[in-house]
């Protein structure tokens, strides 16, 4: 049995280059590129994503092109965070959800900067702020290790993946 591309293909004059999933294209009747990503049942028409735009197209349509420089496979996520100057945060005087919003930001920025140890400072007081952050801690995956500090018992060290 041959395959969806070969049925395809054997009616096309062989000057014609064939294209295949992954083929970068143009399409004639927009002057709009694109990269093709399925080839439909019918055999006649190709699903090609051009921008965020992912719309199927009849093959005579589409004239297969050299990839575009710059459209390497790799890819990479720039994220801009304010540094972290010392990998410590001070929420003693906070109440808890105000405090939790602080410590959930600050270890956001010290992941981002890989940063694989941090101090919070919470104060011992009655009690209610530290276990509710101790607490929190624990649910996060992104944390190898939650520990008191030895000099201090009002701070709690956090390790990070």
């Amino acid at each position: 049995m041959r395959s969806l591309q070969e049925r395809f293909t054997k009616n096309i004059p062989k000057n014609v280059d064939i294209i295949h999933v992954g083929d970068y294209v143009k399409v004639r009747s927009l002057g709009s590129t694109g990269h093709v990503v399925g080839l439909d049942k019918d055999n006649k028409t190709f699903e090609v994503v051009m921008g965020n735009v992912r719309t199927k197209v009849d093959a005579h349509l589409l004239e297969k092109i050299p990839r575009p420089k710059g459209s390497g496979e790799k890819s990479s996520v720039q994220v801009q965070v304010e540094r972290v100057p010392v990998p410590e945060i001070k929420v003693i005087g906070m109440r808890v959800e105000e405090a939790l919003k602080e410590i959930d930001r600050f270890l956001d920025r010290a992941i981002v900067q890989e940063i694989p140890q941090v101090k919070i400072v919470h104060g011992i007081g009655t009690g209610r702020l530290m276990n509710a952050v101790r607490e929190y801690l624990e649910d996060m995956s992104y944390i190898k290790g939650i520990r008191k500090d030895t000099a201090n018992p009002g701070v709690t060290v956090v390790e990070l993946t």
